[in-house]
């Protein structure tokens, strides 16, 4: 699943888009398990670690309003949530 999620987002965290080598990088459920979400490819994005642990247990919403409401680099690229390969 990570390193599928890693080629599709080109090696950028989904959310701030820094450039991320695989073994750094942290697979987020953008809704996540506490609150019902699967590790499937549509839940799941590649992301740093400050931004998986920023995110925490919040669903993207939430998340989103806390970041100002923007949105964020994989929006903002045509990066919706990633397909089944």
């Amino acid at each position: 699943l990570k390193q599928t999620l890693w080629g599709q987002a080109h090696g950028r965290c989904w959310y701030c888009g820094v450039p991320l080598p695989l073994a750094a990088s942290t697979v987020d459920h953008q809704t996540p398990i506490a609150l019902g979400g699967e590790t499937t490819y549509a839940n799941c994005v590649l992301a740093c670690l400050p931004c998986n642990t920023a995110k925490a247990r919040q669903p993207l919403a939430a998340y989103r309003a806390v970041c100002g409401g923007t949105l964020f680099y994989g929006e903002r690229h045509g990066q919706s949530r990633a397909s089944v390969p």
